[in-house]
């Protein structure tokens, strides 16, 4: 084959150009309108701009490539289009298991809601100027949802708001619930319906009715609550600007209380744009029910008359807020619940929100007896979507309810399900803008025009020619395009002012797919990054933008007619790739400057001519350094309550550890040649951590393994739990400890003896069992290659049942390496359980491995046997073993032949689970690979299967203020 000058390397050269007749170049059209380029391929160096009827000098190199292409190579796309379309359908039904994003679009209004917590993460609107704006706060990333404690979004419950002392009676019968708001039960407790997946019933995206339906079953003692409950939310956009949010739940078997609310936040000028105070709020509600220092009712009902709360008449919100505690010292803002006017289960409005800036308005009808009106009065500087930082104030929350801590008041309307009984929920947000006759012509991607004055020293207009000619005629953006379009210019004025440098702006409305997936956008920190925000300053609690200054003014285009004269790093003639800078300093300033504003110091190194000057440069390094030292120190204090990755390191030994789940991610050594691999099964995100059904890598529990028909009985009483593996129940339950976040306690990432130590309670009638139990885990190196770990639990209030194990999988010739049927394997075990067909030691009985597939007392491959082992259904190993001897003591040898890897098992538990990784099928996992089946193998140190149904075996019972232990050294060797 002859050498390929394309420049992305995609076609193959050895094309005849004898074919070319068949490809017919367009006169004026060039073919980079249909392909996505590499950036370096339409920032073009050459400073003659192309005549008007000449291809641009990509388009032609793209075009040769095109024309050289065979029909083969066509055909074979083709093909693969169909085999895409083929398999979608299977796809998309496995998705609808996943934690997901999914988009409901009705002309040009669109939500997006996710199935982790049936949340609401966007709603883009239009203002009066035709400028949209996503009107809702939220994160970019579901991992920012599973670290939530604002509940952007959600759909809360078993009983939204806060039930007093976390406590009520119900026929009788006391029930306490998880305390999650000092003595209170908030949004029904620390793990409600906000922190779950829910399952995806039914999606349609687009029509004339779009529409999505979520389902969730509340398992009976779930937070504390009784009975069994199925849940059911339909978000439908009926007509334009017209959400509908319908929910309903089901009591099965117990009467229950039952409370859903929605609690998302809205911004009527956009999310990240400043404060509500002057928003324009009336409720329709004449009486509100006061509450205590804690945010409980009291129990009066009393009309808002005469009071900081009546907004029975159009009212700003922050006119009187000043006069309304919001809950805690020194902190003022709205948080009341009003009983809304009107007929008791009638659809009727309950409230008007305005926005004068944008002359966007919102409706709210319900059928409920009251809605909380709630001002962020926490709203702790949060990052959210799109770089943009919430500040207190940031949004407002309506959220329509039955009335708080309604089971402790006899007064209140009852929120009681019983058995057979339908709670039904309807909410009708309809939204509009008002239309300005008249003024300054809208702000649009296509009036985008390249003039100096726009923003000064920075847009040429030979450099953007190409997007103006390509809007106006319709042509599919291309990457330069579609980064102008999505309106980003980074400066060093933007990123010291504001945090929103980053965020595409909403006024594209020439090509709204821009703003729809600005996810999709490639963000090279040698890209320019555009803002068409301007610059604004603070007066009192509101923003208002600069004037322009003198012989600005006129512009057709008023919000984008000016730029402070800022020091801006980056120059338009200087849009080279960051390729062009020597890899030692790409790679070292990353790390020495983690911080937002380093893509302008790395831009400007990058460029080869007209460079900023010394002072600008010297500039730009301090705002690195300073912004880098703020962000960690204000980081510091909040990490250990969230989801993160946490790295212990010694010499070129390191291991990777996750608060989701207590999570073993990564470990890494050498081999024999010196090469290093890391050797555990895994993910890439915490994202897919969250939708992990195979168990990489987490700690099990509170009782790993399996328990036949998720029932056991203690001291006479008989328990259910979530059953979660057909008609048994595995590691815990559906929401065992595998699928919850620790806390970290103590971290120390280098040094002789690195460690981590993670924290959980789990609480009394968690997924089904018995108490209040305290659980820690630390992961260790006291040695080098080397891994410690050290679990514990203490029973505080009742006996329950405790069986931990931590579930990482194993390839000692590195993680999607193949399979491990040739790594040789010894078991320091003479017995095991002889296990039925679901996995479970039905009959009790204990069998010598000697003379079955199951003896590896001498090292033996994986793989010499297992062709006659049955893994419950499925060929492979799924055995629990006995392990000889007491005490700390060896379990098992593991040693892979060709890279010279070798591992070695101690632990103190009496029994040993090994799995062969038999129900991996073509899983994706870290970096790219694919694990298959026998791709890795666990090694599960832990008590009896199912002990607490065999008094036969060692009891895994813990009394209040017993502990449980569990060591296991790992010792790894080349």
């Amino acid at each position: 084959m002859r050498p390929c000058h394309a420049p992305n390397k995609i076609f193959d050269c050895r094309a005849d150009t004898s074919s070319s007749s068949s490809f017919r170049q367009p006169a004026r059209q060039s073919p980079i309108s249909w392909l996505r380029l590499p950036s370096f391929l339409l920032l073009s160096r050459r400073r003659r701009r192309p005549q008007p009827n000449t291809p641009h000098p990509a388009s032609r190199r793209v075009a040769q490539v095109v024309i050289m292409a065979r029909r083969r190579l066509l055909l074979a796309l083709l093909c693969a289009c169909v085999a895409a379309l083929a398999t979608a359908g299977a796809a998309n039904a496995a998705g609808r298991k996943m934690v997901g994003v999914y988009e409901l679009k009705k002309g040009d209004f669109s939500i997006k809601v996710t199935n982790w917590g049936a949340t609401v993460t966007s709603v883009v609107l239009p203002d009066s100027k035709g400028n949209y704006a996503d009107v809702v706060l939220g994160y970019d990333t579901i991992a920012g949802y599973v670290n939530e404690t604002t509940y952007f979004g959600a759909l809360v419950g078993r009983v939204a708001n806060r039930i007093a002392n976390a406590r009520f009676v119900l026929d009788g019968k006391a029930y306490h619930l998880f305390k999650n708001d000092g003595n209170n039960s908030l949004h029904g407790g620390h793990r409600g319906f906000s922190q779950v997946i829910w399952t995806v019933k039914d999606f349609v995206g687009g029509g004339d009715s779009p529409y999505i339906t979520l389902y969730y079953h509340s398992f009976d003692g779930e937070q504390g609550f009784p009975g069994d409950l199925d849940v059911y939310v339909t978000y439908e956009l009926a007509s334009p600007y017209v959400l509908r949010v319908h929910m309903n739940a089901t009591a099965l078997d117990k009467a229950t209380p039952v409370n859903l609310a929605q609690h998302t936040y809205w911004n009527m000028g956009g999310q990240g744009s400043g404060d509500i105070l002057h928003n324009t709020v009336q409720l329709f509600a004449s009486r509100y029910t006061p509450v205590d220092s804690a945010l409980i009712p009291t129990g009066v009902v009393a009309p808002v008359a005469g009071t900081p709360y009546d907004f029975r008449t159009p009212t700003p919100v922050g006119a009187r807020i000043r006069q309304v505690s919001g809950g805690a010292a020194g902190v003022f803002g709205y948080d009341m619940n009003y009983a809304v006017d009107g007929e008791p289960e009638a659809l009727r409005k309950v409230a008007v929100v305005r926005d004068d800036a944008s002359g966007r308005a919102l409706e709210l009808w319900a059928n409920q007896p009251g809605v909380q009106f709630y001002t962020a009065n926490f709203l702790p500087n949060i990052t959210g979507k799109g770089g943009k930082v919430y500040h207190q104030y940031g949004a407002l929350c309506l959220e329509t309810q039955g009335f708080p801590d309604a089971v402790n008041h006899p007064n209140f309307p009852s929120q009681i399900v019983r058995p057979g009984q339908v709670y039904k929920h309807d909410m009708v947000f309809k939204s509009s803008f008002t239309k300005r006759r008249g003024g300054q012509k809208p702000c649009r991607a296509s009036s985008f025009t390249a003039r100096r004055q726009v923003v000064p020293g920075l847009l040429h207009a030979k450099r953007i020619h190409l997007f103006r000619a390509r809007v106006n005629h319709g042509i599919h953006p291309t990457l330069v395009d579609r980064l102008v379009a999505g309106g980003r210019i980074l400066s060093s004025h933007a990123a010291a002012r504001t945090t929103s440098a980053h965020a595409p702006h909403p006024s594209s409305r020439s090509s709204p797919a821009a703003l729809r997936r600005s996810d999709d956008l490639p963000r090279p920190s040698s890209l320019l990054n555009v803002s068409t925000t301007p610059p604004r300053r603070r007066m009192g609690s509101q923003f208002t933008p600069r004037s322009p200054p003198t012989g600005q003014q006129g512009s057709n285009c008023t919000p984008n007619a000016h730029r402070s004269p800022s020091l801006f790093i980056v120059r338009s003639t200087n849009l080279l790739s960051l390729s062009k800078l020597k890899p030692r300093g790409r790679a070292c300033l990353p790390r020495l400057l983690p911080s937002p504003t380093c893509p302008v110091l790395l831009q400007a190194i990058a460029g080869r001519r007209a460079m900023a000057r010394r002072r600008e440069l010297l500039l730009a390094l301090m705002m690195c350094v300073a912004s880098a030292m703020a962000a960690t120190g204000a980081d510091a204090a909040d990490a250990r309550k969230m989801v993160g990755v946490y790295e212990l390191k010694k010499g070129d030994f390191s291991v990777k550890v996750t608060n989701w789940g207590a999570r073993l991610m990564s470990v890494v050594f050498p081999d024999s040649k010196g090469n290093l691999a890391d050797v555990i099964l895994g993910r890439d995100t915490i994202a897919e951590y969250v939708n992990d059904t195979s168990y990489f890598g987490p700690i099990t529990g509170r009782i790993a393994q399996r328990v036949a028909r998720g029932r056991f009985v203690l001291d006479g009483k008989v328990y259910h739990m979530y059953r979660n593996d057909g008609r048994n129940t595995i590691h815990g339950g559906g929401r065992g400890f595998s699928r919850s976040i620790w806390t970290v306690t103590e971290y120390v990432g280098g040094g002789d003896a690195p460690s981590i130590t993670f924290y959980y309670r789990s609480f009394d009638g968690e997924q089904g069992l018995p108490g209040n139990v305290d659980a820690y885990v630390t992961y260790r190196m006291p040695a080098p290659y080397t891994l410690a770990v050290h679990m514990n639990a203490t029973a505080l209030d009742k006996a329950t049942p405790v069986n931990f194990l931590l579930h990482a999988y194993w390839n000692l010739g590195g993680h999607g390496s193949g399979d491990v049927l040739g790594h040789a394997l010894r078991l320091h075990a003479s017995r095991y359980a002889v296990l039925d067909e679901e996995l479970l030691p039905s009959s009790g009985r204990i069998e010598p491995v000697a003379g079955t597939p199951l003896d590896f007392r001498a090292p033996t491959a994986i793989g010499a046997r297992i062709r006659q082992v049955m893994g419950g259904r499925i060929v492979g190993y799924d055995a629990n073993y006995i392990v000889d001897g007491e005490g700390m003591r060896l379990v098992a040898q593991a040693r892979d032949g060709r890279s010279g890897r070798a591992m070695e098992l101690w632990a103190n538990q009496p029994t040993m689970q090994l799995y062969t990784g038999n129900w991996l099928n073509h899983t994706a996992g870290k970096d790219g690979k694919v694990y298959n089946q026998y791709g890795g193998f666990c090694l599960e140190t832990m008590g009896y299967v199912d002990a607490v149904n065999h008094p036969e075996f060692p009891s895994q019972t813990l009394r209040p203020g017993q502990v449980y232990r569990h060591d296991m050294v790992f010792k790894f060797s080349f």
